[in-house]
C-alpha cells in the first residue's frame, strides 16, 4: 500500500510539472506576438511625421512659387533627417520664380556686392574685399553665388578703383562665366591694375560705360546714371577722388526701382543732380556705407525712397554708417536695412511691390 502511494505522488507531481511549462510557454507567446503587432504600428509613419513635414515644405515653396524667409527646423529622429532638411533649405534659397526680380545685398562687411537676378540673368555690382580680416568675420561671396546656384554672370559692374569694392574681382573671374565687364578706372594702379589685366588675359568683354545708356537684364533694364565722372558741377574742376568717380546704376522691374552709386559723396551727388535723369526710386543703395557726407538732404529727397540698405563692418574702423545718416533716414520715414546687423539682406521685387528677408548664408 505504501508502495502505490508513492506512485501515485510521483505521476502527480510529473503532470504538475508538465502543466506549468505549458503554461509559461503560452504566456512567452502571448508576449512576443504583442511585441511584434507594437512594432509593426511604430513602422507605419503617421501623417505628421517629420519625414513628411520636411517634403510638405518643399512642395508648398513649389507651389506657390516664392522664396521663404526662413524655414523652420524640426528635431530630427536620425541623422538622415538633417540631410534631408538642409536639402530643403538649400532647394527654397536656390529656389527663383521667373518673373520676379532678386537683389542680394551681400554682406561682406566693409565693401559692397550686390547681385541682381531676374529670371537666368544675373548681374554683380563690386565683390567686396579681399582681405583676410573681411573674409574672417564676414559672408564668403563665392559660396553665397553657389548656394544660389549662380554660375554665370551677364554683367560684372566694379564701381571704382577701391579695394573693399573690386577686391575679389579676380576671383569672380576666374570663377564664373562672364559676358561682360563694365568698368572705368582711368589711371589706375596696385589690385586694379591688375585686375584689369587679369580681364584683358582672359579675353573678358570690357565696357566704359557712359551715362544715358541702358542694358536689359531679362525682364528687368539696367540704366546707366554715369561713367566715370571727371568733372565737378559747381566748379568745372577735374576730380581725382576716387570715390567721386563711382558708376551709378538706376534697375527697374516693372513699377519697382534701386538706385546705387558707390561710394559717390556730395560733389558726386551734385553730378547726379545736374544730369537730369530720373532719380526717385523704391530702394537705395546708401553710397559709401552709410557716410554722412555721402547723402545730402537734396539728393534724398529727389530719390524719395521707401527702403534703403546699408552695407557695412560691424566693427567699421571708419565709423560706418554715421549716426547723421541713420537719423536722417529716420526722419524722412525711410526703412532701413543694415548688413552689419542683419546679414544679408534680400529683396524681391514683383514689377508692383517688394518683400524683403535676411538670411546667414554663406559665413
Amino acid at each position: 500500500m505504501k508502495h502505490n502511494k508513492r506512485g501515485r505522488s510521483a505521476a502527480s507531481a510529473h503532470y504538475f510539472v508538465i502543466g506549468l511549462l505549458a503554461l509559461c510557454a503560452l504566456f512567452f507567446t502571448i508576449l512576443i506576438v504583442i511585441l511584434l503587432v507594437t512594432k509593426s504600428s511604430k513602422d507605419v509613419p503617421s501623417d505628421g511625421s517629420k519625414e513628411d513635414q520636411a517634403i510638405g515644405v518643399s512642395q508648398e515653396t513649389e507651389s506657390e512659387q516664392n522664396e521663404p524667409d526662413i524655414v523652420e527646423e524640426t528635431e530630427p529622429e536620425a541623422a538622415d533627417a538633417d540631410e534631408r532638411q538642409d536639402e530643403v533649405l538649400s532647394d527654397s534659397f536656390a529656389y527663383r520664380a521667373p518673373d520676379r526680380l532678386y537683389v542680394h545685398f551681400i554682406d561682406v562687411g566693409q565693401g559692397d556686392a550686390t547681385l541682381f537676378i531676374q529670371g537666368d540673368h544675373t548681374m554683380l555690382v563690386d565683390t567686396g574685399s579681399a582681405s583676410s580680416a573681411a573674409a574672417a568675420s564676414t559672408r564668403d561671396l563665392l559660396k553665397y553665388l553657389e548656394e544660389l546656384g549662380v554660375d554665370h554672370l551677364d554683367y560684372l559692374v566694379l564701381t571704382h578703383g577701391h579695394e573693399d569694392h573690386v577686391g575679389r574681382a579676380m576671383d569672380v573671374m576666374q570663377s564664373f562665366e562672364i559676358d561682360q565687364l563694365i568698368a572705368d578706372f582711368g589711371n589706375a594702379e596696385g589690385y586694379v591694375t591688375n585686375t584689369m589685366e587679369r580681364a584683358e588675359h582672359i579675353g573678358l568683354k570690357t565696357m566704359k560705360p557712359e551715362g544715358g545708356e541702358e542694358l536689359p537684364l531679362g525682364d528687368a533694364k539696367v540704366q546707366i546714371l554715369t561713367g566715370r565722372v571727371t568733372t565737378i558741377p559747381s566748379s568745372g574742376d577735374e576730380t581725382t577722388d576716387v570715390n567721386n568717380q563711382s558708376i551709378g546704376l538706376r534697375v527697374t522691374y516693372g513699377e519697382n526701382s534701386f538706385l546705387l552709386y558707390g561710394d559717390g559723396e556730395s560733389e558726386y551727388e551734385k553730378y547726379l543732380l545736374a544730369s537730369g535723369y530720373k532719380l526717385k526710386s523704391d530702394v537705395l543703395k546708401v553710397p559709401h556705407h552709410g557716410f554722412e557726407a555721402s547723402l545730402s538732404d537734396e539728393i534724398l529727397e529727389k530719390i524719395h525712397p521707401k527702403y534703403a540698405v546699408i552695407s557695412s563692418a560691424k566693427k567699421s574702423n571708419f565709423g560706418f554708417p554715421s549716426d547723421a545718416t541713420l537719423q536722417k533716414l529716420g526722419l524722412a520715414e525711410v526703412a532701413t536695412f543694415c548688413t552689419n546687423r542683419l546679414g544679408n539682406v534680400v529683396a524681391v521685387a514683383d514689377g508692383n511691390s517688394i518683400t524683403w528677408s535676411t538670411n546667414d548664408i554663406g559665413k
